[in-house]
């Protein structure tokens, strides 16, 4: 049984429960404070993030870090978060950020501004990103279009994605007892007003 720990001293030291109450291994990586250590669901490495906006990730076969992740963050990333069925990670950051990055190609795929300081992020059970990959894929055009063409480019375009907006109209309608009595009383009404016209007409 192994456990590993992240210092604030850059290390990760790992354990051997079953041998020893020292550390078996004492391994430096990069020069920042770590704040969250998270295994992989495999088992097979440790993503680490640390309060200079980077993201790790280190292969306990080899004991070695085994490279970053590619996206600028600008404040400490406190957070990780694995996604239930895609090759993706969510880390959340003090600069308001929540980015999504593919543990492939380690390249970030998805960034959305939370207008909030995030201490922590969660993927959903049924989460399907497949639509905002392709709504921030589009985004991105659109601003290498403009920038193509010498045009000014919104400052929200650039911090902020677009939310695709909800179809209100497929929704059902949902009333509760009051609003039944209330339809009620309107036809009663309707009905006492066309007895009032026709005895008008007599």
């Amino acid at each position: 049984t192994t456990l590993a720990t992240a210092t604030a001293y850059h290390q990760i030291r790992l354990y051997d429960l079953r041998r020893q109450s020292r550390p078996i291994a004492d391994i430096p990586i990069g020069t920042g404070t770590f704040n969250c250590l998270e295994p992989s669901p495999d088992g097979k490495y440790l993503y680490l993030t640390d309060n200079s906006g980077n993201v790790d990730r280190f292969c306990l076969r080899t004991n070695k870090p085994f490279g970053s992740f590619h996206g600028r963050t600008a404040g400490s990333v406190r957070d990780i978060d694995f996604h239930p069925t895609l090759p993706f990670i969510a880390t959340p950051s003090l600069d308001r950020f929540v980015r999504v990055f593919d543990v492939v190609s380690k390249k970030m795929k998805l960034r959305f501004y939370m207008k909030q300081v995030l201490t922590t992020c969660l993927f959903s059970e049924e989460g399907d990103l497949s639509k905002e990959i392709y709504l921030q894929k589009k985004l991105e055009r659109q601003i290498a279009e403009l920038r193509a063409r010498g045009e000014e480019i919104p400052a929200e375009a650039v911090s902020v994605k677009d939310e695709p907006e909800d179809d209100w109209d497929s929704l059902p309608v949902i009333k509760d007892d009051n609003d039944a009595e209330v339809e009620d009383d309107d036809s009663n009404d309707d009905e006492e007003e066309d007895e009032d016209e026709d005895e008008d007409e007599d």
